[in-house]
C-alpha cells in the first residue's frame, strides 16, 4: 500500500550481497526536451542530471544511465527506445557513458517497422548492453521492413533470420568513431 517503491530499502540485499541487479529491462518513456524545458531543468538539478544532463536530451537517456548505476558488474541492460540516440548531438554524454562503463552486446534497429500499434513516428531500437568493458563483438540488426509488426516477423528478426533485415558483427572499437562518440 506504499505510494512507490523504496528500492534502496526494499532491495538493499541486492546491493549488499550482489553489488546490484543482474538485469534491468524496460521501455522507458520517450520525452524530448523540446516542449518540456521545465521538467528537464528539474532533472538537471538532480545528482543524475548534474552528471549527465546535456542540452537536447531525451528522458530515456537517464534510464540508461540509472540502469548502469543499478547493475552489478557484468549485469545486463535491455531497453527499447528510439534509435535517435546513436547519432543525436544531445546524446553525447550517453554514448560516452556507454563507452566508459559498458559493452554493447546487441542493437536491433527496427527503423520504420512499427512495434507499437498506437504510437506515432516510431523508430524503435532494442539495445542490450553489459556493465563493464569486454572485448566482445557488437551484433547489430537493421530492418528495412515498414508497416505494423507481427509476431512471426519479429521472431525471425530477433532470431537473426529475416530476409528483409541486415545483420552485422563488429568490434567495440568500430562502434565509436575515434573521439566522435
Amino acid at each position: 500500500s506504499k505510494p512507490f517503491i523504496l528500492w534502496q530499502i526494499d532491495f538493499s540485499r541486492v546491493f549488499r550481497d550482489n553489488g546490484g541487479f543482474d538485469i534491468v529491462i524496460g521501455n522507458p518513456p520517450y520525452v524530448g526536451e523540446k516542449g518540456h524545458k521545465e521538467m528537464f531543468q528539474e532533472i538537471a538539478r538532480t545528482e543524475l542530471g548534474k552528471k549527465y544532463y546535456y542540452g537536447k536530451v531525451d528522458l530515456f537517456y537517464f534510464f540508461f544511465h540509472k540502469s548502469l548505476d543499478l547493475l552489478r558488474e557484468r549485469g545486463i541492460n535491455a531497453l527499447i527506445t528510439t534509435n535517435y540516440y546513436i547519432t543525436a548531438q544531445g546524446a553525447i554524454k550517453l554514448r560516452t557513458d556507454f563507452f566508459n562503463r559498458a559493452t554493447i552486446l546487441k542493437m536491433i534497429d527496427f527503423n520504420e517497422y512499427k512495434l507499437f500499434q498506437s504510437a506515432l513516428g516510431q523508430h524503435n531500437m532494442i539495445t542490450i548492453l553489459e556493465k563493464g568493458k569486454l572485448s566482445q563483438n557488437v551484433e547489430t540488426a537493421i530492418t528495412s521492413r515498414k508497416g505494423n509488426s507481427n509476431q512471426d516477423v519479429l521472431v525471425r528478426i530477433l532470431q537473426w533470420n529475416d530476409a528483409e533485415t541486415e545483420y552485422f558483427a563488429f568490434s567495440q572499437e568500430q562502434l565509436y568513431e575515434g573521439n566522435q562518440l
